[in-house]
């Protein structure tokens, strides 16, 4: 083992690099895996780190909410997705694709609503259980699997229906 120390990175090279250069590090509790190029220089390296620290305490922070509020004019796509892959209950003043109004969330008219809308999820853990599992099934459509099947549609993989291309 090989401990990287600095005044704000204190991290751990738990492993050789692979095939493919990455390294196994341990920063206090959080694994995480780096390219050897990318740890050449320590100021390199704690931006790597720190990056990851700030991804994993956002996560950690996600899963930590029982409702998240979204009253902005312009939706805020990352914190709708991160909740909805959380499974956590939103309020919002716009329907998108993520946000499914009575689904896993609700989608507010008037601001009055918002005490309302916050008290359906936090005072009742049927109504947030039900948005959790709508949440999931939401998210199910934006699976990897579901991903490839749609561009495949796009680009006419297997089974195009279009007319023959001209001469």
């Amino acid at each position: 083992m090989v401990h990287i120390a600095s005044l704000d990175v204190d991290a751990t090279v738990m492993s050789l690099p692979d095939a493919k250069g990455y390294l196994q590090l341990k920063v206090g509790m959080m694994k995480m895996r780096a390219q050897m190029s990318d740890l050449r220089t320590l100021s390199s390296t704690q931006k790597l780190i720190k990056k990851e620290q700030k991804k994993q305490e956002h996560k950690r922070a996600m899963r930590e909410q029982r409702v998240v509020v979204d009253l902005s004019p312009r939706p805020d796509q990352f914190l709708q997705i991160s909740a909805m892959s959380m499974g956590v209950p939103q309020v919002t003043a716009h329907s998108t694709e993520y946000v499914v109004d009575g689904r896993n969330g609700r989608v507010l008219h008037d601001v009055r609503e918002l005490a309302d809308a916050v008290d359906f999820y936090l005072g009742s853990m049927e109504h947030f259980n039900e948005a959790q599992i709508a949440s999931y099934e939401i998210g199910g459509k934006f699976s990897a699997q579901e991903l490839v099947r749609a561009w495949k549609e796009v680009i006419g993989i297997g089974g195009h229906q279009g007319a023959p291309a001209r001469d």
